[in-house]
């Protein structure tokens, strides 16, 4: 623990050095993606603030920053360092930060460089900020205390952990329950009294891992010539950070086998932090 606030972050001058840029941020959005997989815990990316590292504060919903702040320092003896999550910690509370003496690499399977593999260290240091304590014997662990070989997935024991303090992955609320993963049980979009006025229907939706397809459908009304289908993921989802595309796709007509595809792909590169650190909401 700090009791001075006059960090001076470097965490981005660090790893765009090293990695590269959207690189890193891949890699650390995968890893707490990782821990959402297994656990009743969503995280969302959070506008972040100039105030200091440990500023007085909420420990959660402080709106000024998100509940979990990523930095990096020169430390010593580590590869970072992570507060828990602790009421008494106040806006320390969940922060992150990184080791700039040490060197990192994206473990891409083909990379010879010398380096600990960011998204593995950051598996570990993520498990802590959300309350886990460094496992000492098992060493198939992810949060074993540590650095001992990349990593992939969590081990049995983390996922019992993190189920034990936030519960099994919860259901997804807005799929219905015969599913909705094909054009066949597409989920009706239903248009309310207002889009008269406002010409807008707005559907939520989940994607809840990355083989979840969900399909959805609507009907022209005669209010308008054209329509357009906007697919919004920034700030609602780590997905769009995942390391693979979100795809639109789009039928029109389809009683005339009409058919086109609209496809945006949305890399996590595509997609900025609005401004300092990168900041996470803890859910």
């Amino acid at each position: 623990m700090w009791t001075s606030t006059a960090i001076r972050n470097e965490l981005f001058q660090h790893l765009n050095s090293q990695l590269g840029y959207p690189e890193w941020k891949i890699e650390i959005l995968r890893a707490f993606q990782t821990w959402t997989r297994h656990s009743n815990v969503q995280f969302a990316l959070a506008a972040d603030s100039p105030r200091a590292f440990g500023v007085p504060g909420l420990a959660q919903g402080d709106p000024r920053f998100g509940d979990i702040r990523i930095g990096a320092f020169p430390q010593n003896e580590v590869l970072g360092n992570a507060v828990p999550y602790d009421p008494v910690f106040g806006s320390w509370s969940g922060d992150i930060f990184r080791n700039t003496n040490e060197t990192y690499m994206v473990d891409d399977g083909q990379s010879s460089n010398f380096g600990y593999a960011l998204y593995s260290v950051m598996l570990q240091e993520a498990g802590d900020a959300l309350g886990l304590v460094d496992e000492m014997l098992d060493p198939t662990s992810v949060i074993f205390a540590y650095y001992v070989t990349k990593r992939s997935d969590l081990s049995p024991l983390d996922i019992a952990d993190i189920q034990n303090l936030y519960g099994p992955p919860s259901a997804d609320p807005y799929e219905p329950a015969s599913n909705n993963d094909s054009f066949a049980r597409a989920t009706p979009i239903a248009f309310g009294n207002q889009f008269a006025t406002t010409l807008i229907a707005t559907r939520r939706g989940r994607i809840q891992s990355r083989n979840d397809r969900d399909f959805y459908r609507f009907t022209g009304t005669s209010l308008s010539e054209n329509c357009w289908v906007k697919l919004r993921a920034r700030g609602k989802s780590l997905l769009v950070g995942a390391n693979h595309n979100l795809r639109r796709t789009i039928c029109v007509n389809r009683q005339n086998f009409h058919r086109r595809s609209d496809l945006q792909h949305r890399r996590q590169g595509n997609y900025e932090y609005p401004s300092g650190t990168p900041d996470l909401c803890r859910g």
